[in-house]
């Protein structure tokens, strides 16, 4: 989903880089692996190799997400014993 993606990235103020076949999430985990172990340099290093496309963060919607996420912090500090205390 190219808008969930896009969230994300913004959100994040991360880089994304989509591969065009989607090959599920064992793929992922390869790559993730492969990273860990030092077998592969990094996640551009194996886009790369797959055509797809590259998400890149809006730094102008940055300030709302950051608004929103303080916005979060400050409900869940002040509602965390609800859920906590229920169970």
């Amino acid at each position: 989903n190219v808008l969930w993606t896009r969230i994300i990235s913004d959100a994040c103020g991360l880089h994304q880089y989509v591969l065009a076949k989607n090959s599920g999430s064992a793929y992922g985990a390869a790559i993730l692996a492969g990273i860990g172990i030092g077998a592969v340099r990094d996640a551009q290093a194996v886009a790369a190799f797959h055509s797809g496309m590259e998400v890149l963060p809006d730094p102008a919607v940055r300030p709302v997400y950051d608004r929103l996420y303080q916005r979060f912090r400050a409900l869940y500090e002040s509602t965390k014993n609800l859920m906590h205390d229920s169970f």
